[in-house]
């Protein structure tokens, strides 16, 4: 665990940069246009460019090595936040220009987020990857946690522009550790077939592995379904407190949240998370569902911050328990491959949730929960009336759906004999010093 712990830490302070500029981007942008479609059109766009380079960036990954990977993604993510506050400073920033920034690292994630997932595969055995997989869920509750009452302290001392600077020095100290460990070898010596097989063959053969596997198809299944129904309830997050709060407010109700996250993750990773890994993907995401519900019930910063609490709670435990299924079951060698199908696929209809994310909440959602509107005698004498409202009932409606589909796959026979169905990976040797 030595090598992985250092990653680890490295990828907590990088997260957490990154945090401190999203939080200061997100506020900046909501105050400049007040508009939750263009607030949905930029989080598409940090989402849609890493989907779409999924699947090359899986055939490098396992091509390349993982850590030159890892390090080649946080040094070119580390020069486009430079590029940014370089605009700041100027005060040539632009709300298309917060979009460019935005593709930009999601594509660079695309290499990233797969790399190191095949990697922590590599360094640990089985038995602690539901450790693992926790401890990665804590440095992105540490992050969700502190970059926000870090922002907000920060911001009026350092400004936007000095926020930046910060996530530029976070992605240094990300790439110092990769800089100063090695991992072990996965890439097999290839047949000369394999050597002049084309990209599309050796992305099928990614697809291919999940395809002839029932119950990661139903897996993949089930996240493609949460990744339609959440995005289109969280990225109306910030707009929803901002309705009924400032930014101080919003910055206090994504702290509390990250606290829910840590002591979740801090759970998984002390504990191993929940044995039967099947059943606690679709208990915690029924409970994910039940809890996301909730934060649309009132207009308020402590109601909202307490249904966030538990919402962010369960979801190192769902995560957790599903990335933990994946790395044992698929072996090392087409991991990358593997894993950018599995994010292609999975986070694919995100992007369809935030096209209609925005104009269902300003033009349907919003004026049926105006005080004079077709639902304010109704579902308003429950969650209230008025402007937040439209996207408080948004959390309500995909919360239920979450529930219920959770409920669904887990009544499933394919799913509940996944473990003992599919065969474990073999573990490979450890890294030469």
């Amino acid at each position: 665990m030595k090598t992985f712990t250092t990653v680890w830490l490295g990828q907590i302070v990088s997260l957490l940069g990154s945090g401190l500029t999203n939080f200061g981007l997100g506020v900046w942008v909501y105050q400049q246009t007040g508009s939750a479609t263009l607030f949905a059109t930029i989080a598409l766009f940090a989402m849609l460019p890493g989907i779409l380079v999924a699947p090359l960036a899986g055939i490098m990954v396992d091509r390349w090595d993982r850590r030159v990977t890892m390090l080649g993604s946080d040094v070119l993510c580390g020069l486009a936040v430079a590029v940014a506050a370089w605009l700041v400073m100027r005060g040539e920033m632009r709300v298309p220009h917060v979009m460019i920034l935005a593709a930009f690292t999601s594509a660079c994630s695309a290499f990233q987020v797969p790399a190191y997932q095949a990697a922590v595969s590599t360094l640990v055995p089985k038995e602690q990857l539901g450790r693992s997989a926790g401890m990665v869920q804590m440095g992105q509750a540490v992050a969700d946690l502190a970059s926000p009452i870090l922002a907000g302290a920060a911001f009026a001392l350092l400004h936007l522009q000095g926020l930046i600077f910060l996530d530029f020095c976070s992605f240094l100290v990300g790439a110092a550790t990769l800089a100063f460990v090695r991992f072990p070898q996965v890439v097999k010596e290839k047949t000369d077939a394999e050597s002049r097989s084309s990209l599309k063959e050796e992305f099928a053969q990614g697809w291919r592995f999940i395809r002839q596997r029932r119950g990661l198809m139903y897996m993949l299944g089930y996240f493609a379904s949460l990744n339609f129904l959440l995005p289109m309830a969280s990225v109306l997050f910030g707009p929803l407190v901002l309705s009924f709060s400032g930014p101080t407010g919003l910055g206090t109700t994504m702290s509390i949240m990250g606290m829910g996250m840590l002591v979740g993750s801090i759970l998984v990773s002390v504990t191993g998370g929940i044995k039967n890994k099947v059943v606690g993907v679709f208990t915690f995401g029924g409970l994910l569902g039940l809890f996301m519900a909730g934060v649309g019930l009132h207009a308020a910063v402590w109601s909202t911050a307490a249904a966030g609490f538990f919402l962010m709670f369960c979801a190192p435990f769902t995560n957790g328990c599903s990335q933990a299924l994946w790395q044992s079951k698929v072996p090392h060698e087409l991991q990358g491959r593997v894993f950018s199908v599995r994010r292609m696929i999975a986070q694919g209809t995100a992007p369809i949730a935030m096209l209609c994310t925005g104009p269902l909440v300003d033009k349907v959602f919003g004026p049926l929960m105006m005080p004079n509107g077709a639902l304010a005698s109704s579902v308003g004498t429950l969650i209230g009336t008025g402007p937040g409202r439209g996207a408080g009932l948004c959390f309500v409606v995909m919360g239920a759906l979450t529930l219920l589909v959770s409920t669904a796959f887990l009544m499933s026979r394919t799913m509940r004999h996944l473990e003992k169905d599919i065969p474990d990976v073999q573990p490979l040797a450890p890294a030469a010093a």
